[in-house]
């Protein structure tokens, strides 16, 4: 209903008629599976073709909750308003009236936390790969900079949301998701990689220490830990410094 809603409203103000200039646009369509597959059948076809294009999803929809839009399928992700849930459902009553009895917790302080867990949801089905996925994040309702929705969110959101991106103009935003995307688009530092990434000789000898574990376990007796000696200078796998996640950026 919210996306009907908006594209019936902004359709008169000539926003798709300069949307669809260059790109694509698609919608969810509400309690029809099949006719929604084919549309990200299709969503998926413009982007691999190069075209690109907007889908348009439902918070708490069948998109929103299972599916992934990684790599070039979902490099910007907008969250128009905030996405509170039904709060006539008898099964968000119960659990608003749980919370309050036995935990002590307020009926909006739980409806809050809960608006806020769905929209990390959505945005997280934008990055699925630590190492080369990226995307931009924007959080289009100015509610989410007052504290008691900002400090919900997640520590892989927050600390990318620092005080001068927020409240920005259509122009400052403009401006730093060009940059980003530019930035992001360059060849990827090969120098840079050898230090994050393990080499053969690294998976080699992980594996090789992985495999002396296994038997040390299966033969516990003293003839067997007196003849697993360790090479001089080795480090068990557990003692390897692990890799870092990618760093992605939101505006």
């Amino acid at each position: 209903p919210t996306v009907t809603w908006n594209l019936q409203e902004w359709d008169p103000m000539g926003i798709m008629r300069e949307l669809t200039k260059s790109k694509i646009v698609f919608t969810e369509t509400l309690d029809d599976l099949e006719r929604t597959t084919v549309t990200l059948d299709n969503f998926r076809l413009a982007c691999n073709k190069g075209r690109g294009g907007v889908f348009f999803a439902i918070v708490r929809g069948k998109i929103s909750e299972s599916i992934a839009f990684d790599s070039h399928y979902g490099r910007a992700a907008i969250m128009f308003g905030l996405p509170f849930a039904y709060t006539l459902s008898n099964v968000l009553r119960a659990r608003v009236e749980y919370g309050k009895v036995h935990l002590k917790i307020r009926e909006q302080d739980y409806l809050s936390f809960d608006a806020v867990r769905q929209t990390s949801k959505c945005l997280a089905n934008t990055l699925r790969s630590k190492m080369t996925d990226y995307s931009i994040l924007i959080l289009a309702d100015a509610r989410f900079n007052l504290n008691d929705k900002k400090s919900k969110l997640p520590s892989w959101i927050l600390q990318f949301l620092p005080d001068h991106q927020l409240n920005l103009s259509t122009e400052n935003a403009t401006s730093i998701i060009t940059n980003f995307l530019r930035h992001m688009g360059q060849p990827v530092a090969q120098g840079a990689l050898r230090n994050i990434l393990l080499t053969n000789d690294d998976l080699k000898f992980i594996t090789g220490q992985s495999q002396t574990s296994a038997t040390l376990k299966t033969k516990p007796d003293a003839a067997a830990l007196s003849s697993a000696t360790m090479p001089e200078g080795a480090v068990s796998s557990s003692s390897l410094p692990s890799v870092p996640e990618k760093v992605v950026s939101s505006v």
